[in-house]
């Protein structure tokens, strides 16, 4: 099918945004209809509790499993369902060991999880936190690569940025990371989904992703991939007491019980079972992004922001990198000042346009649900505040 007759379906699948055009994917991604659905049917579930058969109890967080491996090139018993990035980061976290001296490097101006993770893992055992600084995104990698020594313990950041849209070359930093026996996390919530993913190819030991943005689920819902090298290695930690070695609700043990094996048992508490409706739309919104190929929905992204990047009026400028190999699936641009930028959004926001502002820049995020008319308009509504 061509890429028109896929947006077609992506479109219908989606509710009608009426007179406005969300370009906001890589914030709060809208569920499809058919998750709007799952979800409903799940309260309504919970409102005959009865009625749930005990062998059905974890076929949604299974199916989940399997189609977040799908999506990344693993195998499901190496991933955990959580609530989110930062729960995925903070599970990894109380896993490990740390000393002092031991070192863990982040990136400047990361997102936050990153720092409200790791910073207090330093005060408390008196590890030291080392931050790579940089001028232009492509030089993240080298800079890291500087920082990163034999006392490193982990290396935690992002593999495509929030606020450029910038994407990480991961290659040479998980090179770095294992001549030095060091670990690397990768958050790929700004890619996964949309941007493929093969943790063979990145070669990282932790994945987290949340579910909210290219994977169209609800609020409160991520991942954690841990790498099978590394999980032997994790030091027990608090588990969901729900995960375990067994197929039924009937034959959890409540007098010992004991963890599964893998990453299951790292799975957000309550996240199992036939009522939690987070899950039941989850579950659904993954089937519906599995009809629509990865590289496709990547390349027609891609087109619709350097349609809009090219064409930006001489007031603002481009801040996502012009090569597609070094980008994700976002765009991003700022006005000549900090306040011209605030300016630049609220009047965007007043044209009806749902995009994003992050750390003093204006970020969209199309997908498969937009065409060029609609960024024809917004170019339309830059130049005409450009003229203001």
């Amino acid at each position: 099918m061509n890429v028109s007759g896929v947006c077609k379906d992506f479109r219908e699948g989606c509710a009608d945004f009426g007179d406005h055009t969300f370009m906001n994917f890589a914030g709060l991604a809208p569920m499809p209809l058919s998750a709007v659905e799952a979800a409903t049917r799940a309260a309504r579930a919970k409102a005959m509790p009865h009625a749930f058969e005990p062998g059905a109890f974890f076929n949604g967080v299974r199916t989940v499993r399997c189609h977040l491996a799908g999506l990344i090139g693993a195998d499901p018993q190496d991933i955990a369902v959580t609530t989110g990035a930062g729960a995925g980061t903070a599970q990894v976290a109380s896993s490990l060991d740390f000393k002092p001296g031991d070192e863990i490097v982040l990136v400047a101006q990361d997102f936050p999880s990153h720092d409200a993770t790791w910073r207090p893992v330093a005060d408390r055992y008196g590890a030291s936190l080392k931050i790579a600084d940089f001028d232009t995104p492509e030089q993240i990698p080298e800079r890291l690569c500087e920082l990163i020594t034999p006392a490193t313990r982990l290396v935690s950041v992002s593999h495509v940025r929030f606020d450029d849209g910038s994407r990480l070359d991961v290659a040479p930093v998980a090179s770095a990371c294992s001549r030095n026996g060091a670990l690397l996390l990768l958050d790929v919530s700004q890619s996964v989904g949309i941007v493929p993913l093969d943790v063979a190819d990145l070669d990282a030991d932790f994945l987290v992703g949340v579910g909210y943005k290219y994977l169209m689920g609800p609020w409160g819902t991520g991942f954690l991939w841990i790498s099978p090298e590394v999980s032997g290695d994790l030091r027990p930690a608090p588990w969901n007491w729900v995960a375990q070695n067994v197929n039924s609700f009937s034959d959890l043990s409540y007098v010992t019980p004991r963890p599964a094996r893998g990453a299951a048992r790292f799975d957000a508490a309550q996240t199992v079972g036939p009522f939690n409706i987070n899950l039941a739309a989850w579950e659904a919104s993954l089937c519906f992004l599995e009809r629509f190929p990865q590289g496709m929905a990547l390349d027609h992204t891609q087109n619709l922001i350097d349609r809009l990047l090219e064409a930006l009026p001489p007031r603002c400028r481009r801040l996502t990198p012009t090569d597609r190999t070094a980008r994700g699936a976002a765009g991003c641009f700022a006005a000549e000042s900090s306040d011209a930028t605030a300016d630049l959004y609220t009047f965007l926001i007043r044209k009806k346009f749902s995009i994003s502002a992050r750390n003093g820049r204006i970020r969209i995020a199309p997908h498969l649900l937009n065409r060029e008319a609609e960024i024809d308009r917004l170019i339309k509504a830059l130049r005409q505040w450009a003229s203001l």
